[in-house]
């Protein structure tokens, strides 16, 4: 189960990641930020309020926002759902 040890919201609407498995990264939210849903992104200190949440398996935002662990891994990995979900490629 892929969890985040650390995150830490850095210049530029971007989190700087480490993983329990030891993968550092960053992620970009600018893209994310477009959309009127997460648009509250947009203001820093908002974003600057980051926690990570469910033992590691999703980054908060308040009560209003949330992305799940491995879909932040997979950004960061460049790895598709399959390659490290052996039974989500059984599915397609």
């Amino acid at each position: 189960m892929i969890r985040i040890a650390q995150a830490e919201a850095t210049e530029g609407l971007k989190v700087k990641l480490t993983f329990e498995n030891g993968v550092v990264g960053t992620v970009d939210f600018h893209e994310l930020a477009a959309s009127p849903l997460f648009s509250p992104l947009k203001n820093d200190e908002f974003f600057k309020g980051v926690n990570i949440i469910r033992d590691g398996r999703a980054l908060a935002w308040g009560e209003e926002l949330e992305i799940c662990a491995d879909s932040l891994f997979l950004k960061i990995t460049r790895k598709k759902a399959e390659d490290i979900f052996p039974k989500a490629k059984a599915n397609v």
